[in-house]
């Protein structure tokens, strides 16, 4: 114990370990808000084009046809944004990724509400 204090003290001479400590802890319950809400708004944003469909349809004038065709299309994209969302999040980091997705994706369902 003591001497892993003192490494920590080399590394690190103007902290104190229980500073660390407690920074961590932060660092983990903001990184956990960021993915909750992430779920959140992913789970928010596929099951409300099930019960939005038939208003789609209305509003763009798609047939019956094109239903399908709708819903394969949102899956595909959700599968690629998901491989991409992968790459760049080891590339620029989780944190951003996630964040900049966050607000994107509220940006446009805002913006949805409005038209």
């Amino acid at each position: 114990m003591l001497k892993q204090y003192h490494d920590q003290m080399q590394q690190h001479p103007h902290q104190h370990p229980q500073q660390t400590h407690q920074r961590g802890r932060r660092k983990k319950s903001s990184t956990t808000l960021l993915l909750s809400s992430a779920r959140f708004v992913s789970a928010i944003a596929r099951l409300s084009l099930g019960p939005l469909l038939p208003l789609l349809t209305l509003s763009f004038h798609f047939s019956d046809r094109d239903t399908p065709a709708l819903l394969s299309a949102f899956s595909s994209g959700y599968i690629l944004t998901q491989v991409a969302g992968g790459y760049f999040a080891d590339r620029f980091g989780y944190r951003s990724v996630i964040s900049t997705s966050l607000g994107v994706s509220a940006l446009l369902v805002f913006w949805l509400t409005l038209n």
